[in-house]
């Protein structure tokens, strides 16, 4: 089997710099296909998302480590193809972008499935998170909330008025935004919202997080896999030539 160097000497120019430029480093293969890189971390620990803890979430890391596996794939399948002098170059090109193309379908039907789990797990968390926020059926603790309410409604200080936002998370959370004389996107409420939901449904909101993580990094790696692969390979250009184009024509 050929070396790197060897595949890289047999290619025409054009594509040396292709295979050049696409020759990424762990460190950029991981910022595009691995997990969410976090930067709010303590000093010393590790900056990226930690391993997903559910099985879908490992099922997303899986995806993108495949991801990960095809582009290196159809890389190594593509520049190895156009270094083949036992074929003339069109042929070669040809095959390459078949191979890739089929590589990307499979992996695109892996996608949609993933992505329909996703959001049905996603629907799952935000009806858990609103029956969450229903008002306390305690006729006392309901009482105590609408007084809370209207003491943030009447404090002309916003900081006092935020400071009881976040003594009473509750009051908030479990009531509309414009009962408070808010606006949905306050970050005052969002802030209230999200500090009940944490203090009630833990698992749920530490699945939630988990979830979002999952989407940025299957987001991520299919963008990158897609990309990528186009970066070396003219699709159109390899179907134009499949149909019997000239080089010039198919161009």
């Amino acid at each position: 089997m050929p070396t790197d160097h060897a595949i890289r000497r047999a290619l025409p120019a054009k594509a040396q710099r292709a295979y050049d430029e696409s020759d990424l480093s762990p460190t950029t293969l991981r910022l595009k296909f691995g997990p969410q890189l976090r930067m709010d971390g303590p000093e010393g620990t590790e900056p990226y998302a930690p391993p997903p803890a559910t099985q879908l979430g490992r099922e997303i890391a899986e995806h993108a480590q495949r991801c990960q596996s095809t582009w290196t794939q159809i890389r190594d399948a593509h520049f190895r193809s156009l270094a083949d002098k036992s074929v003339d170059h069109t042929t070669a090109f040809v095959r390459s972008a078949k191979a890739a193309k089929a590589k990307l379908g499979q992996l695109d039907a892996n996608s949609q499935r993933l992505m329909a789990e996703l959001d049905a797990r996603t629907q799952h968390i935000a009806t858990l998170q609103a029956n969450a926020r229903k008002p306390p059926t305690s006729v006392g603790e309901a009482q105590i909330d609408a007084e809370v309410r209207a003491m943030i409604r009447a404090e002309a200080d916003p900081n006092k008025a935020a400071a009881l936002a976040r003594a009473h998370p509750r009051a908030l959370a479990t009531a509309p935004a414009v009962a408070l004389g808010l606006s949905d996107d306050s970050p005052l409420y969002r802030e209230a919202i999200n500090a009940h939901l944490r203090a009630t449904i833990p698992d749920v909101m530490a699945e939630a997080d988990e979830i979002h993580a999952a989407i940025d990094q299957f987001t991520r790696a299919d963008k990158a896999v897609v990309e990528l692969s186009t970066s070396i390979i003219d699709f159109d250009l390899a179907a134009n030539l499949e149909s019997g184009s000239n080089w010039e024509e198919a161009a």
